[in-house]
């Protein structure tokens, strides 16, 4: 049931996209508008999202209500400011899970690398 309540909303959204397209004649400024607005009742519908912490910072996220737990996988793998992005979701619980001998942080910078970032 709860999965074709979604799938009728994702409906309603392709709907209502085609008619600003159709209004508009293109995918303009206005499309833009309705995608983040209707992202972000949907998150504010989920009891449940998952997402990476580089795609925490989507303004969607940011406009929705903020989440009663915020749970971070392989926190040890992970640098400070990217950590932070997933943080400034949640405004009760932060849980980060990860053990720091398992895997070091992933540093893609030879300057970071080089001055021991990670």
């Amino acid at each position: 049931e709860r999965h074709n309540s979604i799938v009728s909303k994702l409906e309603k959204y392709k709907l209502a996209q085609n008619l600003v397209v159709s209004r508009t004649g293109a995918r303009g400024h206005q499309s833009n508008e309705l995608r983040m607005m209707l992202e972000t009742h949907f998150l504010d519908e989920t009891h449940i999202v998952f997402t990476t912490l580089g795609t925490a910072g989507n303004k969607a996220l940011e406009s929705a209500a903020k989440f009663e737990v915020v749970i971070i996988d392989e926190a040890a793998q992970s640098v400070e400011p990217s950590t932070l992005v997933g943080l400034q979701l949640g405004s009760r619980h932060a849980i980060l899970v990860g053990d720091p001998q398992q895997l070091p942080a992933t540093i893609f910078s030879y300057s970071g690398r080089e001055t021991k970032y990670d």
